[in-house]
């Protein structure tokens, strides 16, 4: 059976990934790094792949640190980030390409334009060119297009995810154990209520330390007689705010 939980915890890295593309396509707006500085920007599109790697990694590797791992659980959490980031930066880059700026592509455009001249294409070859442009990016400008929804959430997340097998082991990280040793030294035969009725001869204060709304025992006094038949005990707790009693007869 696939472990499931994982949709929870690794939420946030979907999530900061599709923040995280969002903010970049601003900046790079902003510094005019997708039109006049195009040849600088280029290299750091090719740099940005480097996000959806780190947050993919990170998601498992948080995962792997609770449970062992399988290779399609690996594959299964990618997509998850993945899906989660497109669902938050593919209606960003709608509205970002339709309303926000919507004359990006005529400055690529003439970017490209100037290139080609520049390398001494024809002017029918040029034409050529800067008219496939235009139909791939007619094709590309609707929302929750398939064409970028099989390589955002499926192609490359499962990449990334078959690429970590070798970074990240499954193994889980090693917890502290506990071992507790119980032994019976005597048995006595008796009924159950009269074990229930047997007194305690121990230290109370460490037994009862309190849970939740009941205080803890400090101490005990009058305890003299304790354990023989008829005697009592006077426990004291905590003070607490809604009781004024400190002690407790036993």
């Amino acid at each position: 059976m696939i472990k499931t939980s994982f949709f929870k915890s690794t939420f946030k890295q979907g999530v900061i990934m599709g923040l995280s593309f969002c903010l970049y396509t601003t900046l790079m707006w902003v510094a005019k790094l997708d039109t006049t500085y195009l040849s600088f920007g280029q290299y750091l599109d090719m740099a940005i792949i480097i996000l959806p790697i780190i947050m993919i990694l990170w998601a498992i590797n948080q995962e792997r640190n609770s449970y062992t791992i399988t290779v399609i659980q690996r594959i299964v959490i990618a997509i998850f980030v993945g899906a989660i980031s497109y669902l938050i930066y593919d209606p960003f880059l709608f509205v970002y390409h339709h309303y926000i700026n919507s004359e990006w592509f005529n400055s690529v455009l003439s970017l490209k334009e100037i290139e080609l001249k520049a390398a001494n294409e024809s002017p029918e070859r040029i034409l050529e060119i800067l008219q496939k442009m235009k139909e791939s990016n007619a094709t590309q400008s609707g929302l929750f297009r398939l064409s970028t929804l099989v390589p955002s959430v499926f192609i490359i997340p499962t990449l990334i995810a078959l690429i970590s097998i070798v970074f990240i082991r499954g193994k889980i990280k090693q917890r502290k154990k506990y071992d507790f040793h119980v032994t019976v030294s005597t048995i006595f035969e008796c009924s159950l209520e009269r074990a229930f009725k047997t007194p305690m001869l121990c230290d109370v204060a460490k037994v009862h330390t309190g849970y939740g709304l009941m205080p803890r025992v400090t101490h005990t006094s009058n305890d003299e007689n304790w354990g023989k038949p008829g005697s009592s005990k006077k426990s004291l707790r905590r003070k607490i705010l809604f009781s004024k009693r400190r002690f407790c007869l036993r």
